[in-house]
């Protein structure tokens, strides 16, 4: 376990909003793996790299590293259950993702709505060093969208 937590949480939160949630960072498309994607953001000794397959169902995992060793990493599988709004969906769930907390720095807030009839509902269990959970999206009621993550320190 890497002895500055409060620090690796800071770095995630900057990294999932520097990458995915905010649309930007460095997007690879070639990486080891065909047909993946592969986001990353790197702060003084630390790399966060997430890679991921898909889109309307798509699994993934993120990791940090600490001087080219890999101290941290979360898996997560997921899928849209409807093709139609599928970029309002995604959008939507960016924004949620911004709204990311330092007590559990895995995905965003525990629930989050706008004016347009979204939901998005994150529960998880346990903490930095070992963790799952689940996070959904409803559209006026009708879930859209579902994710379940899990992770946890790598020795």
């Amino acid at each position: 376990m890497y002895c500055n937590v409060e620090h690796i949480k800071k770095f995630l939160i900057n990294a999932k909003i520097n990458t995915y949630a905010s649309n930007s960072g460095r997007v690879f498309q070639q990486t080891i793996l065909p047909d993946t994607k592969l986001l990353a953001f790197e702060q003084d000794d630390l790399v966060y790299r997430d890679i991921y397959f898909g889109f309307l169902q798509f699994a993934g995992q993120e990791t940090v590293s600490l001087k080219d060793k890999v101290i941290w990493s979360m898996n997560y599988i997921g899928q849209s259950q409807t093709k139609e709004n599928i970029d309002d969906i995604y959008a939507f769930l960016r924004k949620s993702l911004l709204k990311i907390s330092i007590d559990a720095p895995f995905r965003g807030p525990a629930a989050f709505s706008d004016s347009c009839g979204f939901y998005y509902k994150n529960q998880s269990e346990g903490d930095i060093d070992f963790f799952h959970g689940e996070e959904s999206i409803s559209q006026n009621g009708v879930i859209v969208y579902k994710l379940y993550y899990s992770g946890g320190w790598v020795s």
